[in-house]
Formats: C-alpha cells, sequence, structure tokens
C-alpha cells in the first residue's frame, strides 16, 4: 500500500449534526468494526473517552482508519461544539498537510 492509496475523511458539523454517527456506520459498512455502536448507548469507536461518553459529545478529534478496496480511509470524527473550534482547525489542516508531504 502507498501514500496514493490513503483516503483522509474528516468530518466536520455543528454538535449534534451526526458526524459520529456518520463515522460509526462507515466504519461498520467498511468492515472496520463487527458492531453498530450508539452514542445513547456509549459504546461508539470514535468517542471513547469518559468524559465524552457521560456528555455525548465529541471533545477530541478522533482518527479511524479502515481498509477498503484497496485504499486505506482514515475517517476523522471531529467536534462540533463551538468550545472544541481549535481542535477542528488543528484537524482540517492535517490533509493540506499530508499533501505537501507525499
Amino acid at each position: 500500500m502507498s501514500a496514493k492509496d490513503i483516503r483522509n475523511i474528516v468530518l466536520l458539523g455543528h454538535s449534534g449534526s451526526g458526524k459520529t454517527t456518520l463515522a460509526e456506520r462507515m466504519l461498520f459498512l467498511t468492515g472496520g468494526t463487527d458492531r453498530l455502536g450508539k452514542i445513547a448507548d456509549g459504546n461508539t469507536v470514535c468517542d471513547y473517552d469518559p468524559e465524552e461518553i457521560k456528555r455525548q459529545i465529541s471533545i477530541q478529534a478522533s482518527l479511524a482508519p479502515v481498509e477498503y478496496e484497496g485504499h486505506v480511509l482514515n475517517f476523522i470524527d471531529t467536534p462540533g461544539f463551538f468550545d472544541f473550534r481549535g481542535m477542528m482547525k488543528g484537524v482540517t489542516l492535517m490533509p493540506k498537510a499530508s499533501r505537501r508531504l507525499l
């Protein structure tokens, strides 16, 4: 596998828009996980921190990689709550920086 086979998919949106749920479904459908986690149940792949589970929001960006049809898909689930906007800005710069490294 080479760098050209890597896809970074950043999920951006406001709080409660479904970013973590979308990431969870994409992981499940691509075989990245064998179960479909739910935010309400506190068992999603991306929101694993005890504080995220308690609040039912993403506090930090999470990387969820999966291999699918010869590619590595890096799902990056970002916080949507306004207090964590600094985390979102840093995450959105990552794909730009990785293109420069290739």
